[in-house]
């Protein structure tokens, strides 16, 4: 039994699986092209944090991936001089530090009470601290580490 004699219409799905692949093409030129822009930005990669940080005390998210950070800075109190720490962001709920170049946890990291998700993966870690286990109500994800 042929269609043709039942009325039915017979369409040419070739034409239409070739519109789709043209569209998947330039779908994946254009995400290509996005992500060479991204990589050779003209924005640099930044390698450490501004003192000012601190001044967000409200701050609930941070994220820093794909930068060039190797540490954080430490907590100096200096006089009344007294150098940024990421540990004074009491609020800091989500903290993300992923493609960086860490070979270790910070250590105000582990300072911070409210922290939820913290995301290392990506960088250089060797090793994690041995009170890091304490730290349950964390989500940390560190995979692609050599820990």
């Amino acid at each position: 039994m042929r269609l043709e004699r039942l009325g039915v219409p017979v369409y040419d799905l070739g034409s239409v699986r070739s519109l789709w692949e043209v569209r998947a093409r330039k779908h994946k030129q254009r995400q290509k092209k996005e992500k060479e822009r991204t990589e050779t930005s003209a924005l640099a990669k930044i390698s450490q944090l501004p003192d000012f940080m601190f001044l967000f005390s409200q701050l609930t998210t941070l994220q820093l991936p794909r930068n060039a950070l190797t540490e954080l800075p430490p907590e100096i109190d200096v006089s009344l001089l007294s150098v940024f720490q990421l540990s004074r962001l009491k609020k800091l709920v989500h903290l993300d530090l992923a493609e960086n170049r860490f070979p270790t946890v910070p250590i105000c990291v582990l300072r911070m009470n409210s922290l939820q998700a913290l995301d290392l993966s990506h960088n250089m870690l060797t090793d994690l601290p041995e009170d890091m286990d304490r730290y349950t109500h964390t989500h940390t994800h560190t995979h692609t580490n050599t820990v």
